[in-house]
Parts: C-alpha cells; sequence; structure tokens
C-alpha cells in the first residue's frame, strides 16, 4: 500500500492560478448575457517563507478567459495566462512566463437527470506556450471532459457541487528527454464546492486527483492538489477573494509518513489573493 509523498514544485507554482481560473472556465451564465463575454483574472501566491529566503516563492499572475456564445448552450473559450516569478520557477528562473493557451468547445445541459442535476461536456485544445512544455518538446495536447453540476440549494441555500473527469492526450516530438519518460495520457478528476451566504459572500474548496502514464504504458506516481478561499462579492463584475493551496505526489509507499499529515499541513501551504473582473 503506498502510503509516501513528495511535494512537487510545479504543482505548487500552477495550483492557485492554474485550478482557480479552471473553476471560472467551468462557469455558466444561464442565459449568456451576450455572444462576447469573459474575465480578468489577476493573483499574488506566495508561501511562509520570506523574501530573501532560498524556498521563498512569490508569484504575480494574469488570467484572460474569451468566450464566443453559439447558442444559450454551447460556447467557445480561449484561455491565455502567463506569470511573473520573483524567487524563480520549477527551473530557479526569474522573469516573466507563460502558461500553456487553450481553445475549447463546451456544451452545457447535454443531460438533465433532474431538477438539480445538469451535465456539461469540453472538448479542449492546449499549445505549448509555456517554458515546460517547449522543453519537453510537447507539439499539442486534446483534452475531453464531462462536468456533473449539482444544485443543492433547495437543501442548502447557496450550496452548489460539482465533479469533472477529464482525459488528456498528449503529443510529444520524442517519447522521452534527457533520460525521462514523457507523459502520453493523464486522468484528472475535479471536485468543486462553492456555498454562497449573506448576499455578497462566498466559501470555495476545490481537489484535484491527477494520474499520467508514459508512451511506454508504465505509470507515474499520482498526485492530489487542494485549495480552500473565502471570496467577496465588490459588485456585479468584481469579485474578490482570499485562498491557500497545497499538492502532494505519492512515492515509495513503504517509507513515507500519512500524506493527510503535509497536505493540510499549515507550514506547507501557498497563500494567494485573486481579483477577478467580469465582462
Amino acid at each position: 500500500m503506498r502510503i509516501g509523498l513528495l511535494l512537487v514544485a510545479p504543482i505548487l507554482w500552477a495550483a492557485s492560478f492554474l485550478v482557480h481560473a479552471e473553476n471560472i472556465q467551468d462557469r455558466w451564465e444561464t442565459p449568456e448575457k451576450s455572444r462576447w463575454s469573459g474575465f480578468i483574472s489577476f493573483d499574488y501566491t506566495q508561501n511562509k517563507y520570506s523574501a530573501n529566503a532560498y524556498l521563498s516563492e512569490r508569484i504575480y499572475s494574469g488570467t484572460a478567459i474569451i468566450r464566443y456564445a453559439l447558442n444559450k448552450d454551447s460556447r467557445l473559450q480561449a484561455v491565455i495566462s502567463g506569470y511573473h516569478s520573483n524567487d524563480g520557477d520549477d527551473y530557479r528562473s526569474q522573469g516573466d512566463f507563460w502558461n500553456d493557451t487553450s481553445l475549447s468547445w463546451s456544451e452545457n445541459n447535454v443531460w438533465n437527470p433532474s431538477d438539480s442535476v445538469t451535465m456539461s461536456t469540453e472538448l479542449r485544445a492546449i499549445f505549448p506556450t509555456s517554458r515546460l512544455s517547449q522543453r519537453q518538446d510537447l507539439e499539442f495536447s486534446v483534452r475531453g471532459g464531462v462536468r456533473f453540476s449539482f444544485d443543492l440549494s433547495k437543501y442548502v441555500k447557496g450550496l452548489y457541487i460539482g465533479n469533472n473527469v477529464r482525459l488528456r492526450k498528449n503529443f510529444h516530438e520524442y517519447e522521452s528527454a534527457g533520460g525521462q519518460l514523457m507523459t502520453e495520457y493523464q486522468l484528472s478528476n475535479l471536485f468543486t464546492v462553492d456555498y454562497f451566504f449573506a448576499k455578497r459572500f462566498n466559501f470555495s474548496a476545490y481537489i484535484i486527483a491527477r494520474q499520467s502514464w508514459n508512451y511506454d504504458g508504465g505509470d507515474f506516481y499520482p498526485d492530489l492538489i487542494h485549495g480552500e478561499e473565502f471570496g467577496y462579492q465588490l459588485s456585479d463584475n468584481i469579485d474578490l477573494a482570499l485562498g491557500m493551496t497545497n499538492g502532494i505526489t505519492y512515492y515509495n509507499q513503504e517509507r513515507g509518513t500519512n500524506p493527510i499529515h503535509d497536505l493540510i499541513d499549515l507550514d506547507k501551504m501557498n497563500f494567494y489573493f485573486v481579483a477577478n473582473y467580469q465582462f
């Protein structure tokens, strides 16, 4: 039985602004206010270490999401994002960096088994604009997803739950690089809980579980990411949030400690502030 774990830097770099942005991308306006809409998001993330410490991580990031509604239940979406690292990314490099760019087509209300349950689907093309993807000679990726949304407000006012299962297929120029096997497939599950209260406040939590396989069919160690945040709706178009996030990867399960201990250890969390503008 696997017990051990490893805190992985790339997970922690990406968790707050990328996962938060993915949660925004899943949102649907019913009906959409206009054919063109979107979000602009700004985020600041840091860990517990002081600015001059070797393990310090301070990141400023920005995300733009542009949508075009084909009809009330179908839309196209483009996502562009990047970040500025004060203390070095996973290659210990300071400066400005792009994340991967994506274009997607989504369908809402594909299936409605009840008044409170909705199924939506998404097909996404991912382009290797990030430094990591380019170093790994990634040429292209495609990802399909199925999301179930549960409106539980008739039981607990303001409570919504979502579960999104995604399968990603990567296309690399080479199946390995520098002795490292590349990821061909990745299966992930994004589970979210959103609770809206006191008119303008909300609490959100998410958990992502991921499993990956290389081109030889071997599997990598699975990883888990979680985050929690409190939000405030400043106006109809602007909302703010404070949150924390952390991630672990299971490995060498005969020797590690209980992974839950590190997953919820406040000393190993990244803390973030995010501001979103909807247009």
